[in-house]
């Protein structure tokens, strides 16, 4: 149940607050997890009126359709898809530190789209790896690889002069 309290705390609510229990997931099935839920919320009942397994791959499915460019909100006008970020994404930058671009239970539509500043560490650098991390921490070491590329075509210049060289989506 430290989850779930995690997930209650990090929301800034009560346990008392929540009036609606809604439960994805083919482990949602398990009776056990129903009835400790139930316990935890004194009595409140998971609503068990939608499956489980659909809801996840309906919102998947959605989430795909806008991701690929597809004219979903057409069909479904009246959508708006939030998404919460469970841990801070950001990129690294000089030794092994971590700038966060969005941060630990934002909430934001999807896709996310930040934008940073930064600035080529040496004098006429044409390119630039981007390393980008999920976790907590302020340290790579810390936090988890998710991917990287390489950022090219950068006008040559004196280290640290700012230039608008390419922005981080995230959906």
């Amino acid at each position: 149940m430290g989850l779930v309290e995690q997930a209650t705390d990090d929301a800034g609510l009560h346990k008392n607050e929540i009036d609606e229990i809604v439960l994805v997931g083919g482990s949602t099935r398990i009776e056990n997890v129903r009835q400790l839920l139930k316990d935890y919320f004194n009595g409140l009942k998971p609503n068990m009126g939608v499956n489980p397994d659909e809801v996840v791959a309906y919102g998947a499915t959605v989430l795909g359709g806008i991701l690929s460019g597809e004219e979903v909100y057409e069909s479904l006008p009246d959508l708006i898809f939030w998404q919460r970020f469970p841990v801070s994404l950001g990129i690294e930058t000089k030794d092994g530190l971590v700038t966060k671009l969005i941060h630990r239970n934002s909430i934001d539509l999807t896709p996310t789209r930040r934008s940073h500043v930064i600035t080529t560490l040496k004098d006429q650098q044409t390119n630039v790896s981007i390393k980008v991390f999920q976790g907590q921490s302020k340290f790579t070491k810390n936090c988890r690889l998710l991917g990287k590329f390489n950022l090219s075509g950068i006008t040559l210049a004196p280290r640290f002069v700012l230039e608008n060289m390419g922005e981080l989506w995230y959906g």
